[in-house]
């Protein structure tokens, strides 16, 4: 297919080139002058789209020559100074669309798509990020149930070995990986384990119901997208990074290990669902050298409030959702009830772990972790030691070095 594209601005042509460029069509575009007195029309009627920016009090005189031709090709006017009887008359003559502003990439991408040049499925961040309110993960979703019966057995004092088992081997893919990461120096030691039985016996119902909900988490984080790299495993090393350092800590600020891991692995859920979101659509920006640039900037304007939605969604205790939804914020909180201070030991254990070397690219803002120790009653000499510790424990290398 061939666009003609005729007296269109500057601005117009650079983002009809990355449009054109991006597609997953074949298709050419050419860039013209022309008046109304003397065109040429073979080279009009030799191209699919004719797309013409109408000089103000034009549009009568182009739709009148064009109704007197019997042409097959698309006409596009774009005219900003069009009257509604002169769109009207445009529209009688012939004219597919009328245009009446001159578009930016974003206007111009649903211009092209509705007259048939891009394809359908195709969309703009832009466009795409208007409707954060319905992004979703189906691992997320598929996984929320199983994390609610692992929740409900390790919550229920009357608890035997067996309920858990049972629940856990109902996903045998589920059973390989907590016993990969239940053998890790941070859970086990060096003795390792080899059944569900040993490893219940060794570390008790409670914990291993944590590294099983670590392992379903996890799996909302395989994300293969050759653009993104290996941004999806540098958060995922991050947020178990997090877990483990506040889990650890969590009985020097009076919290429960238990909760304060699912808190923190759970806090920052929001990047990876845009991320995947982002990943799934046929964006036409991809191919874009600064696209990975707008990816970032995209989950970090709006990963609060998404991770707080599907958090909502897959059935989380509400004090972990508030967490995620204030994840970042500029004001730390100031009260000292026990869901303060669990969002504190989240934030705190954040920047600890970024520190540490286990980060990836960001540009919200960053905390001081100094005064966010003082507040839970720490010494930061201690944190740190205590979270470089679990680091270590953990058997992670820290992710290869990321653009900021």
């Amino acid at each position: 297919m061939h666009l003609l594209m005729a007296n269109a601005t500057g601005a117009v042509r650079h983002a009809a080139q990355q449009l054109i460029e991006t597609a997953s069509i074949a298709l050419t575009i050419k860039f013209v002058t022309i008046g109304p007195p003397a065109p040429d029309w073979s080279e009009i009627e030799e191209s699919d789209f004719f797309y013409l920016r109408c000089a103000p009090g034009t549009v009568d005189g182009w739709s009148k020559r064009w109704a007197e031709r019997t042409l097959s090709t698309t006409l596009i006017f774009e005219a900003p100074f069009a009257t509604p009887g002169e769109v009207v008359r445009a529209f009688r003559a012939g004219c597919s669309d009328v245009v009446l502003k001159t578009p930016n990439l974003t206007e111009l991408s649903g211009v092209l798509r509705r007259n048939g040049l891009l394809p359908e499925g195709e969309t703009t961040l832009k466009e795409l990020m208007k409707n954060v309110k319905r992004f979703t993960l189906p691992s997320l979703s598929d996984i929320g149930p199983q994390l609610k019966a692992i929740d409900e057995r390790i919550r229920d004092p009357n608890l035997v070995m067996d309920d858990l088992i049972e629940v856990l081997t109902a996903d045998p893919a589920l059973v390989s990986s907590v016993l990969h990461v239940a053998n890790s120096p941070f859970w086990i030691g060096a003795r390792k384990v080899t059944t569900l039985r040993d490893a219940c016996v060794r570390l008790g119902t409670t914990q291993l119901g944590e590294i099983a909900k670590q392992v379903l988490v996890g799996r909302a984080f395989q994300l293969n997208d050759p653009i993104l790299g290996d941004l999806p495993g540098q958060m995922w090393s991050c947020a178990v990074g997090t877990a483990a350092c506040a889990r650890t800590l969590a009985p020097h600020v009076d919290l429960s290990p238990s909760v304060a891991h699912a808190a923190a692995l759970l806090h920052n859920i929001g990047e990876i669902v845009v991320l995947a979101n982002i990943s799934a659509a046929s964006l036409v920006e991809r191919s874009h050298p600064g696209f990975r640039n707008q990816v970032i900037d995209a989950y970090v304007a709006c990963h609060q409030d998404v991770g707080a939605r599907v958090l909502h969604r897959m059935g989380v205790p509400q004090r972990v959702i508030e967490i995620a939804r204030a994840h970042g914020v500029r004001k730390v909180p100031r009260n000292n009830e026990p869901s303060t201070r669990l969002e504190l030991l989240c934030l705190l254990c954040w920047e600890l772990t970024h520190k540490a070397g286990f980060t990836y690219p960001r540009r919200d803002h960053r905390f001081d972790p100094e005064p966010i120790a003082e507040r839970l009653s720490l010494s930061l000499d201690t944190a740190r030691t205590v979270v470089d510790e679990a680091l270590s424990s953990l058997q992670l290398a820290p992710p290869e070095a990321v653009e900021a």
